[in-house]
């Protein structure tokens, strides 16, 4: 067993643990090297390509999960984007089962190079917060049909136990086709 200093002054104790030898160390040290080196360091940007599709803009999201309108083989999309951690697989299958109108549909999911993402169908809009910006304060009728659209599909994911999270202005789409909204980006808690 190996003895520790104990900074407490009260002298030095048994922590149970072997000394870790130095080979131990050098090849703790080149998995961690190569395990980082296969992480990347920071998210693609507007113009990279990822899993087929090339990113157009950012529409919102969070730093650590920007979400991106991209185009694809096989159009449109918005794709949500992190280093890869798990946790959009765990968003991907809470998402793959809320099927309504006012919910946006995932088209894929995955990894690629370490960064994860999850496809949705585009709806052909724009976020609420760009709509507002664009249309300025909202007549009380329209804003009472935003509410109820987006009411309707936070019960519907209700009733299947889930959760909007984090419910906000770039998570409302307002579909240019029909004035309606759609919200994406549903949490995996």
């Amino acid at each position: 067993k190996r003895q520790r200093e104990d900074r407490s002054g009260l002298g030095a104790r048994w922590t149970g643990r072997a000394p870790e030898s130095s080979h131990s160390q050098v090849v703790r040290a080149a998995v961690d090297a190569a395990l980082a080196a296969t992480r990347p360091r920071a998210l693609p940007e507007v113009g990279a390509q990822v899993a087929g599709y090339r990113l157009l803009g950012r529409v919102g999201g969070e730093a650590t999960e920007p979400i991106f309108r991209a185009i694809g083989a096989g159009g449109r999309a918005l794709l949500k984007l992190r280093l890869d951690d798990g946790v959009l697989a765990a968003q991907a299958r809470v998402h793959a089962g809320l099927l309504h109108p006012a919910i946006v549909r995932v088209l894929a999911s995955g990894s690629e190079e370490g960064i994860a993402y999850l496809a949705f169908v585009d709806p052909v809009g724009l976020t609420l917060a760009e709509y507002l910006e664009l249309t300025g304060p909202l007549p009380g009728r329209r804003v009472a049909q935003i509410g109820l659209d987006a009411a309707e599909a936070l019960a519907a994911a209700a009733a299947l136990g889930v959760s909007h999270g984090e419910l906000g202005l770039s998570q409302i789409l307002v579909v240019r086709s029909d004035a309606r909204v759609k919200l994406v980006d549903f949490a995996a808690a």
